[in-house]
């Protein structure tokens, strides 16, 4: 061959030996002398080395992780299994249960945290506690105004007097209950609604606004008689009585009408009968009981007469 420098590989079977082994030669052309220097061997024996230090790097490799797994198990452990516990006491927590808590025995970071952790929870329970307190309160306070509301409404509705509901900025009738219709003679329609002051049913604007400044001075209106003219044009006595109180944040009057017509008819007529017994009593006694006083003068005269005549002091008294 013309190759004076380059490497070949082949196969050698040495005597003694059963199978050929792969051999390499490597030969390089020396010109000053004229000669090819040929280098041969097996390359079994060109990789041994390499191989004894790549077994022996894979040795050291896996007694490392032998030695390194466990402690790195142990130390993923020590962080990884208090973030779980976290996890699942942040979850508990958000189902509801905000009495949770963590160990936070260490000073390091995950403690720490711990320690933020049950912190939070213990702020947390006790905005739960008070929410729930608040909750309840209210709930009671609200089924109390519920029940309230309710027994205002019945009485609002059975009262035997008329009843009404009127905003005190604008005197604009809310509600009537029957009683009240009844007595005016007008629908709810025809009322609610509408201007109380503007109505002939309640008394002239000028004492609405009288009542509404004396409901804003003192608060009530006892007993105040008005006139109320119905819907056929008829007079009839009431007597009135206003509370003040808000309604959704507005002031609201609130105004009881108890009919009393008939009962002033019937004092009128007591009194008319009263007057006339008296007449009749006082003409009684002048027609009977006059004849007798002038003759008890008369008969008290002749016996001073006769007691005179006699010379007895005492008839000169």
């Amino acid at each position: 061959s013309d190759m004076r420098s380059g490497k070949i590989n082949y196969m050698w079977k040495n005597p003694g030996e059963a199978f050929p082994r792969e051999k390499m030669a490597v030969f390089d052309y020396i010109p000053e002398l004229d000669w090819i220097v040929v280098s041969s061997g097996y390359m079994d024996e060109f990789y041994g080395p390499l191989r004894t230090v790549r077994n022996t790097i894979l040795v050291t490799l896996a007694g490392a992780l032998i030695l390194v797994l466990p402690l790195t198990t142990r130390i993923s452990s020590y962080i990884t299994n208090p973030l779980n516990e976290l996890m699942h006491k942040f979850a508990a927590g958000t189902c509801g249960d905000f009495s949770v808590r963590v160990k936070s025995e260490s000073e390091d970071e995950l403690g720490k945290l711990g320690s933020y952790f049950n912190a939070f929870m213990e702020r947390f329970e006790e905005y739960s506690r008070s929410l729930q307190a608040q909750i309840l309160e209210r709930r009671v306070a609200e089924e109390a105004l519920r029940s309230s509301e309710e027994k205002f409404s019945k009485a609002f509705k059975s009262s035997p007097n008329g009843v009404c509901l009127i905003t005190l900025k604008d005197m604009v009738i809310m509600e009537v209950n029957e009683s009240l219709v009844d007595i005016t003679g007008y629908s709810n329609e025809q009322l609610i609604g509408r201007s109380a002051s503007k109505i002939g049913v309640f008394p002239r604007q000028q004492d609405m606004k009288q009542f509404a400044d004396m409901l804003n001075r003192e608060g009530r209106i006892r007993n105040r008689e008005i006139e109320l003219i119905t819907k056929d044009n008829r007079s009839r006595k009431g007597l009135m009585c206003c509370e003040l109180f808000e309604l959704r944040g507005d002031p609201v009057m609130l105004v009881t009408i108890q009919d009393i017509t008939e009962s002033r008819s019937l004092e009128r007529e007591l009194m008319e009968i009263a007057d006339r017994e008296r007449k009749r009593i006082g003409q009684d006694l002048h027609d009977d009981l006059g004849p007798h006083l002038i003759g008890i003068e008369v008969l008290s005269k002749v016996l001073q007469r006769k007691l005179s005549a006699k010379h007895i002091d005492e008839a000169s008294h």
